[in-house]
């Protein structure tokens, strides 16, 4: 599964591109119907997120708040006694999501949307976290569509952390919206700031997102 072996680092691509070509190029369900003589080909139409992941939950073997983990990640943020960052708690939760059968969306049409942090209780080292997920909703939307998945976080038994993340695949078709003039006289500049020379790869580690495309 080429979106899989992307998420988990086993295929790297510098351009989305050439990530999306590859999916298409080996699909590996199509190959075995191939050798068994049972492939039909026909256009392929996308048909959308399938909705019957609506509702569904999601778990992971429960998970303890790593003193190094924190420590790695204030070095990184050149920051000291900074929070635990609950994101980096909850990529397994993902691939949980990533890797049920029904799940048939494009990973290389996928952008990262509206992310909420809602924390209830602080995070404190050595916690025993429980955590779960549910896909809210999958929403039709102009240029693509947008599934809500909602992550929660317990301690035994409390709930700590509420998190929701907006996943947004782009559609086949394009957006025949005309692209907006950003007004930057709100911002304020303030000026320019050095960093470690290895921050970037640093803070992708310990926040637990080593995307490329983000790096």
């Amino acid at each position: 599964n080429s979106n899989m072996a992307f998420m988990t680092g086993k295929l790297k691509a510098s351009k989305m591109q050439d990530l999306m070509k590859f999916g298409k190029c080996f699909s590996f369900g199509r190959l075995k119907a191939a050798l068994n003589g049972t492939l039909v080909v026909k256009d392929e139409v996308s048909k959308g997120l399938n909705k019957s992941l609506i509702g569904k939950k999601y778990s992971v073997n429960p998970v303890f708040v790593n003193q190094n983990s924190m420590t790695k990640y204030d070095n990184a943020t050149m920051s000291v006694n900074s929070r635990v960052f609950p994101v980096t708690l909850v990529n397994d939760l993902f691939l949980q999501l990533f890797k049920d059968p029904d799940f048939n969306g494009d990973i290389g049409r996928m952008v990262h949307g509206e992310q909420t942090i809602e924390t209830l209780s602080v995070l404190m080292p050595d916690d025993l976290l429980t955590i779960k997920g549910e896909v809210v909703s999958i929403e039709e939307k102009g240029s693509g569509e947008l599934l809500t998945f909602n992550q929660k976080i317990y301690c035994e038994g409390k709930l700590k952390v509420l998190m929701s993340s907006a996943l947004f695949f782009r559609g086949d078709k394009k957006s025949s919206s005309e692209k907006k003039e950003i007004d930057f006289s709100g911002y304020v500049d303030f000026g320019q700031i050095k960093i470690k020379r290895d921050m970037i790869g640093a803070y992708a580690e310990a926040s637990g997102d080593m995307n490329p495309i983000h790096i």
